[in-house]
């Protein structure tokens, strides 16, 4: 396809008109609705063991109402909750994990920020998708949360987030069983070939629809639903019921080319008549080989202003930057706008991810079986029943028994034992009871749901508590990871379609900047974007140890010049403190700037106080190197005297004394070359000792105190 074709194509907000208009459209659009109803069946039909254990958990939770007919009337109707109980505990622990706080969103500047203007943006950007995501699309955390517990039972839901034009904002739309269709062979949702969603609207919402030319104006059956697959849902003909349609991203050649191109179309699902096909592609997900064998993007081909917004020719079309290349199409890739959550990878490496309703179904089914068994044997045994000897009930009626009660009868003691013979129920077996709680153990090991005050004594050790907790909650801690992981993908979306549609007044009005510009700060090169929540931190408990050991080594934080203020804020968020703000309020500018120089003045004080003891203890070095050598010195000066006088006394003859003394003189000469030595050694220890005193003198100057002078001997 030419990409001046395609980018035309891009723009189209439908092409299902532009085909229809063609000699022989219609016929194309009918082809094309049949291709993505038949997608759907069997994408829908590679799903069927996977639903089967869905629709089967969602019987098994429902409650139980009533006793059953079966085996007798009146039998045991116990339904266990172990399945509600899982769903409840993963929900609780995902959504304190991810959801806990205001600020769901963090930003991550990627490269370096020397100027500190990335950090800016950082902020930005934060202030404004915290606000999207609480306030601008006030049910997005309460869908959320919903998801964390529907997804433990289902095991796979789908987010489809999009710019809603008629809105004026960013949405995210939760896609959950039945509601989608994906073919169960799919390797990874990027490579998907289809994915199918159902749609229902309303008589209203499909005039709006077609008056704001989003869809094609045809006639269509209000209240019709697709008879193909889902016998759950009613149907009839009224008006004030609900149309199902499909909406498909799926590949098409539209341009007979021989390539497939990315679209969404949206067909009645009744009828498969084509309502609206929408291209699935971005400037940046289509690239190109020109004749020097270079692949770029189309986004980096179109010539644009210094604005960054496209220059159009007369007719309105995208020009491109050296028009005359040829450049050949080599990939188109689906802009995105789903994300998977997925609970536990499917066993038998099927797309769909499995969750409690496939893991405990069974285990479910089987203890509810054993309780019912063993409550109706318990009935049994405690309100006997048996048979009656013929004339026996002609001599008595009905009679009513009660505890403590005796009644009088014509019959005689005989007649009594001859006449009544109970039927011999065994009491509840007692090997069934513990298959019952062999089936409940099993279940909750698996699901992490174990009691662990049933499992700890009174006396175990903190540590094996602490060891306990930490491996129950490593599985679920990997479930709450790959939530996470989801949740990354879904706010990078959020951050890209801001860089498309966000508007810049409201965008400046938000942030507090007149010079703030959403195109530039929402750039999707030098930032990345995920939940501030920490998924490794599995419990409130880990949290607090982790923010406590931060705080022990404050210190240190604070003499390497690290921000103290994040570590104090990140232990108050750990306890749950709701008083940040009042806390640490906002500064203003002058406060900034004011805290800022006071930081930077805290940072020399530190670096001197590491500097100026070095220098000090350099100088004690040299003055006790000095005073070591005058020793020795010393020393050797005695050592020659005494050789001397020894040598006089032993001299016997005038020659020996004359040498004697001119060794005495020797000597002596020496001795008083030492002690010039000595003399000048302590003159340098003096001074030593002079210049670390000044160097006191300094230090104590800079700290605002008076040192005091060192007046002791070296």
């Amino acid at each position: 396809m030419a990409i001046k074709k395609l980018l035309k194509l891009i723009k189209t907000v439908n092409i299902a008109d532009t085909i229809a208009k063609k000699q022989g459209g219609e016929n194309e659009l009918m082809m094309i609705g049949q291709d993505v109803i038949k997608g759907f069946d069997v994408d829908w039909a590679s799903m069927d063991e996977w639903k089967e254990d869905i629709d089967k958990g969602l019987e098994l939770i429902k409650p139980a109402k009533g006793s059953r007919s079966e085996p007798w009337q009146g039998a045991a109707n116990h339904k266990t909750p172990l399945l509600i109980e899982a769903r409840i505990k993963f929900g609780d622990r995902a959504s304190e994990e991810l959801l806990a706080t205001s600020n769901l969103v963090k930003a991550k500047v990627i490269g370096k920020d020397p100027d500190d203007a990335k950090a800016d943006r950082v902020e930005r950007v934060e202030t404004v998708m915290n606000w999207q995501l609480t306030v601008e699309a006030a049910s997005w955390v309460e869908e959320q949360e919903k998801l964390l517990y529907n997804v433990a039972d289902q095991g796979h839901i789908f987010k489809k987030t999009l710019f809603d034009a008629s809105l004026g904002h960013n949405v995210s739309e939760v896609i959950s069983y039945p509601n989608f269709a994906i073919n169960q062979a799919t390797k990874t949702l990027d490579s998907a070939l289809r994915f199918t969603q159902k749609v229902f609207k309303t008589p209203n919402e499909i005039v709006e629809m077609i008056n704001s030319g989003i869809w094609r104006d045809i006639d269509i059956e209000f209240g019709a639903l697709s008879t193909s697959n889902d016998d759950s849902i009613e149907k009839t003909a009224s008006e004030d019921d609900l149309t199902e349609f499909f909406e498909q991203q799926t590949l098409l050649d539209l341009d007979g080319d021989g390539y497939q191109e990315p679209y969404i179309v949206t067909v009645h699902a009744a009828s498969g008549t084509v309502m609206r096909i929408k291209s699935q592609i971005s400037l940046d997900g289509i690239f190109v080989r020109d004749d020097d064998g270079v692949t770029l993007s189309v986004d980096k081909l179109i010539l644009k202003d210094e604005n960054g917004d496209f220059v159009l020719d007369e007719n309105e079309e995208i020009q491109l930057i050296e028009p005359e290349k040829k450049r050949i199409i080599v990939k188109i890739s689906r802009d995105e706008n789903l994300v998977s959550y997925s609970f536990l990878t499917n066993p038998q490496s099927e797309f769909l991810s499995v969750g409690y309703f496939h893991l405990l179904g069974s285990y479910a089914q089987g203890i509810n079986t054993t309780t019912n068994q063993l409550l109706d044997a318990g009935t049994l045994a405690n309100l006997q029943t048996g048979w009656l000897a013929k004339g026996f009930r002609k001599k008595m009626g009905d009679m009513k028994m009660g505890p403590g009660t005796w009644h009088q009868t014509n019959l005689s003691a005989q007649e009594l034992q001859t006449g009544i013979l109970p039927v011999p129920f065994k009491e509840p077996s007692g090997t069934l009871l513990n298959l019952n709680q062999g089936l409940m153990n099993e279940a909750q090991r698996l699901s992490s749901t174990t009691d662990l005050g049933s499992v700890l004594g009174t006396n175990t050790p903190a540590a094996t508590t602490l060891s306990l907790v930490h491996e129950q909650q490593q599985s679920v801690g990997a479930i709450i990871l790959r939530m996470y992981r989801s949740m990354c993908k879904e706010f990078a979306i959020w951050y890209r379609l801001n860089a498309k549609f966000m508007d810049p007044e409201q965008y400046m009005i938000l942030v507090d900047d007149q010079e703030a510009n959403p195109f530039v700060d929402f750039n999707t090169q030098d930032m990345d974007i995920v939940p501030s929540a920490n998924p490794r931190n599995s419990s409130k408990i880990q949290r607090i140890q982790k923010a406590q050991a931060e705080l022990s080594v404050m210190p240190q934080i604070e003499q390497t010049g690290g921000n103290a203020k994040e570590v104090v804020e990140s232990y108050l968020e750990a306890i749950g403190s709701e008083n940040l703000e009042q806390i640490y309020p906002e500064l203003t500018e002058e406060q900034q700037v004011a805290a800022q120089k006071e930081q930077e003045r805290q940072k020399q004080l530190q670096e001197m106080q590491v500097v100026v003891p070095l220098e000090a203890q350099a100088a004690l070095g040299r003055a006790e190197e000095l005073k070591a050598k005058a020793r020795v010195l010393e020393a050797q000066a005695n050592l020659m005297k005494t050789q001397a006088e020894t040598g006089l006394t032993i001299a016997k003859t005038g020659t020996e004394r004359a040498k004697t003394e001119l060794t005495i003189e020797k000597a002596e000469t020496e001795a008083t070359k030492n002690a010039t030595s000595i003399v000048g050694t302590e003159l340098d220890i003096e001074k030593a000792k002079r210049e670390a005193e000044l160097v006191n003198i300094d230090r104590g100057q800079n700290n605002g105190n008076n040192p005091e002078p060192n007046t002791g001997m070296v």
